[in-house]
């Protein structure tokens, strides 16, 4: 399970950049670039990427000052000043995110100092002692113990300092307050009508850095009594979405004294800061205190306005109030959503609002960092976040209460899903709750996990015989779901199983191979000119291979079927021909001999013409005809079976008893196209018999005594076979023993 991880780390501000802070490899145990695989390592997420003076090593995860860290630039006054970053650790097979918090420390780098080097007050002779005059405050840029701690005012008869405690609840330090000019002597304009005096601020380094003013304090002369305000500080509060121009507070003073003397204005206090002096508006005669400009309490929820009332006598004299104005919360901001990823490439994801997640990432595994915020406080701010989408990705906590992890919930993969496309919705939880969605896309990358694959386990092919070398046969593709290499196949073909050939010896040898394939497309090409009769069928075996690494393959059979053609002319049988005379071999052949018994009665059956075809099909279908005879029209012939039969009875001739002599010429052919055919020569001799008597009534007609004879010579050739097969087990007993 992926998990996210935080470490914490402290340096001081202005260290020189290469200062080593921390090493996220070896305080957090983990692995490396440079381990197992060589695929691991550390990256700052892309929203860190200039934006921080914090390099993180990529290799071993050292955390480095980059550039000059001013904590005062950095945080001005908050406390503790906090450098957020994350990183991500990856391998092959995990992703792993560090949020890393870095405290910057303070250091007295930096002198009190006060608005204006010279401060000019005035104060009547008539104050009482116990009058107070507000003094502005120094400012030091630094915090904590280095900020202003104390005051100092030179030695003289009149004023002193009054300063409040400067330490909070729990002893906690807070910042000093101003200081306030308390009179502690009456004043005498005609012995002294002016105090030059000296204001020193210190801060709490060691040793101390201080700053000064120079105060001049000139004496008035009577008006002795000064405006007064009903109470000295008031309590205000307004929602933000008040509208500009609304009356928010009537001030009123009193001043005892007449005419100008007691002719009272209303004005903002020095002190006031120019961003209240913008929202707002106070009539110098009326003392209405009024909404200038919008209030944002995201900005600012809180403002502290001193009011001086001044009477307009001869020597003024005035007197202040304190306002305090808090600015109430509406529900006026939508929630924020940020999404940070690492993208396909080497650029951060986010701007293009993808995400990138390899198909073979462990469940649990990181893919995005989400972060939401809502400028409002309170319910208003509290925010509810969920993910919308697939099942294979889910949202968990990451670290704090606004941050969010996108991680995978199962395995993922690329050939079902190429992107999972998800939505997070961010919602406060105001009484009118306002909502914030947000569209990301999580892209799954490719890694070689499927084999190639045919779509069927056995191919049939066919080709003619007698073909070209080089006809092409087919193409027989496989595929492969996979991504570039991983899914780019190269074809060869594994070692064919083809039939024996002829060769070269009495044995059979075996024939060169008859099919290539070209490795790129998967087609198939014949080699060399087949023939059916010789090789009818060839089954190959067929492997496809992808470019993974490591490669996987897969394979298929194709069955080559030879179709035929009608190249082989019908081959004679029956009946054999004699063979040729020694001295002549290379003359026609003889016609084979056969004998007629003398007066055998039409329909008798005189020969059996056998033949054989190679081809197949109507190529190989044989068909016979007699082509002719002597005398004519003595013999028929079956033309499916090639049965040659009587067509009238066979006569001997009256002079005589001696024999005849007759010819017969039958062909056979096959079914092609064209046809092929071949010839046989039958040289009948007929011996001599009775001329058959008339047969007398109720005796046995033509076919019966054509039967008749006929079973006379399958007994006559059934016995002469009976003969053979003891003269040949005669022979084997012999030499047995």
């Amino acid at each position: 399970m992926s998990d996210c991880k935080t470490v914490r780390y402290s340096t001081y501000e202005e260290q020189e950049p290469g200062t080593v802070i921390g090493n996220l490899a070896t305080d957090l145990q983990l692995e490396a670039a440079g381990g197992a695989g060589g695929q691991s390592g550390f990256r700052l997420m892309p929203e860190y990427n200039g934006s921080v003076p914090v390099r993180v090593g990529e290799r071993d995860g050292q955390l480095t000052v980059g550039s000059r860290i001013d904590r005062e630039q950095l945080c001005e006054e908050q406390e503790p000043c906090l450098l957020l970053l994350d990183v991500v650790s990856f391998s092959r097979d995990k992703f792993l995110l560090i949020h890393v918090e870095i405290q910057v420390q303070d250091i007295n780098d930096h002198y009190p100092e006060f608005p204006q080097p010279e401060i000019e007050l005035e104060i009547s002779e008539s104050s009482a002692p116990g009058t107070r005059l507000p003094l502005p405050a120094a400012l030091d840029a630094d915090t904590g113990s280095y900020s202003v701690r104390g005051y100092e005012l030179s030695v003289n008869g009149h004023l002193e300092l009054e300063l409040s405690d400067g330490a909070g609840s729990g002893g906690v330090q807070q910042p000093v307050p101003a200081p306030t000019l308390l009179l502690v002597k009456p004043l005498d304009r005609e012995s002294e009508a002016e105090l030059s005096l000296k204001l020193r601020a210190r801060d709490g380094g060691n040793p101390p850095r201080s700053g000064e003013a120079r105060l001049r304090v000139r004496v008035l002369d009577e008006n002795d009594n000064a405006p007064a305000f009903g109470s000295g500080s008031l309590e205000l509060e307004l929602r933000e979405d008040t509208a500009p121009g609304s009356l928010l507070l009537q001030l009123e003073a009193r001043d005892p004294d007449q005419g100008l003397n007691g002719e009272l204005r209303f004005t903002f206090s020095p002190r006031v800061e120019a961003d209240a002096r913008r929202l707002f508006r106070l009539e110098p005669r009326s003392g209405r205190l009024s909404l200038n400009a919008p209030l944002d309490h995201e900005a600012r929820a809180r403002f502290e306005l001193e009011v001086e009332a001044r009477d307009r006598g001869a020597r003024p004299r005035a007197s202040s109030c304190r306002v305090a104005v808090r600015v109430l919360d509406v529900n006026d901001n939508a929630p924020e959503i940020r999404v940070s990823a690492l993208g396909p490439g080497p650029g951060p994801g986010e701007a293009s609002g993808l995400a990138s997640i390899t198909e073979a990432a462990e469940p649990g595994s990181f893919v995005a960092l989400v972060s939401v915020w809502d400028r409002d406080s309170g319910a208003n701010g509290r925010l509810s976040v969920s993910l919308l989408g697939p099942r294979e990705l889910h949202l968990r906590p990451a670290y704090g209460i606004n941050h969010y992890m996108i991680v995978t919930a199962e395995r993922l993969d690329r050939e079902r899903d190429t992107e999972y496309n998800v939505t997070l919705v961010a919602e406060d939880q105001g009484p009118d709750p306002r909502r914030t969605v947000r569209p990301f896309t999580v892209t799954v990358t490719d890694v070689n996990d499927n084999a190639p694959a045919f779509p069927r386990s056995v191919y049939r092919l066919s080709l003619a015989e007698n073909n070209l070398p080089g006809a092409q046969l087919g193409t027989v593709r496989a595929r492969d779901p996979d991504l570039g290499p991983n899914g780019r196949l190269t074809y060869r073909l594994l070692q064919p199983h083809e039939g024996p050939g002829p060769g070269p010896g009495p044995g059979p040898g075996l024939q060169p191979p008859a099919v290539a394939v070209e490795p790129h497309t998967g087609s198939l090409y014949a080699l060399r000119s087949l023939d059916r009769e010789e090789l009818p069928e060839l089954e190959l075996l067929l492997q496809a291979t992808d470019g993974g690494s490591p490669p996987l393959s897969g394979s298929t059979t194709v069955r080559l079927i030879i179709t035929d053609r009608n190249d082989n002319a019908p081959f004679i049988t029956h009946p054999p021909p004699p063979p040729p005379s020694p001295g002549n071999r290379s003359a026609a052949p003889a016609p084979a001999k056969m004998a007629l018994p003398g007066g055998a009665p039409r329909g008798y059956l005189a020969a059996r013409v056998r033949a054989q075809d190679a081809d197949e099909g109507p190529n190989g279908r044989l068909s016979y005809r007699i082509v002719s005879g002597e005398p004519p029209g003595l013999f028929t012939i079956r033309p499916d079976t090639g049965d040659v039969y009587l067509g009238r009875p066979l006569s001997v001739s009256p002079a005589g008893p001696g024999p005849g002599a007759f010819s017969l010429v039958v062909a056979v052919s096959d079914g092609g196209l064209p046809p092929l055919s071949s010839t046989v020569t039958v040289s009948f001799t007929a011996g001599p018999g009775p001329r058959p008597a008339p047969a007398p009534s109720g005796s046995p007609g033509p076919a019966q005594r054509s039967w008749d004879t006929s079973f006379t010579v399958i007994a006559v050739l059934a016995a002469g076979c009976v003969a053979l097969l003891l003269a040949i087990v005669g022979i084997a007993s012999t030499c047995g023993t």
